[in-house]
């Protein structure tokens, strides 16, 4: 009311969830770290830098579950910074806010592939969202995080109890692809 008038609010953290080679990480991200002007980069670092966007972000209210075989139970921790990027699989948007930035920021990719993609110890099959430029060839680079509508996600672990998990968008890491199949 007095001074120099209104701040715009922070924007709300992002519900984000990590899919690594063990580990399944849910939290909050505050997308205004990444925020020049009124521009949010966080998904456009992205596609410039990869995984290593994700290099030591940290991450709040986590919720950290093994995805396999390890012995380690659920746990709730108020912080969690990710590791070097060399470990994650996908990086999966967890609320209608981040997955609107992230589907915009990879708007180009909308030519949907069927494809099953065997990461990790993971089978993940889903629709594939190409760029016109990429004349068939699914990743270019090891930096690339290409998105994926409709997947399901499977580990091939022992004993897991991740099967048949169902999200409607996820960006998926090259750095962890054994190969992949077009269906």
């Amino acid at each position: 009311m007095f001074g120099k008038g209104s701040k715009k609010p922070p924007p709300a953290p992002w519900a984000l969830q990590f899919l690594t080679t063990d580990y399944l990480v849910t939290g909050l991200v505050a997308p205004d770290d990444y925020t020049i002007g009124s521009e949010t980069l966080f998904y456009e670092a992205c596609q410039n830098q990869g995984a290593e966007a994700f290099q030591l972000l940290t991450i709040a209210s986590v919720q950290l579950q093994t995805t396999g075989s390890l012995v380690a139970g659920p746990e709730n921790l108020p912080t969690w910074n990710l590791g070097l990027g060399d470990n994650l699989v996908a990086v999966i948007p967890n609320d209608d806010a981040s997955r609107a930035a992230a589907q915009k920021a990879f708007s180009d990719y909308r030519q949907p592939l069927q494809a099953a993609f065997y990461a990790g110890p993971y089978v993940i099959l889903g629709n594939y969202l190409s760029d016109p430029s990429d004349a068939g060839i699914l990743f270019r680079d090891e930096k690339s995080l290409r998105p994926l509508a409709n997947a399901e996600i499977n580990c091939q672990l022992p004993g897991s109890t991740l099967k048949s998990w169902r999200v409607p968008w996820l960006l998926l890491n090259a750095r962890q692809l054994h190969g992949y199949r077009r269906l």
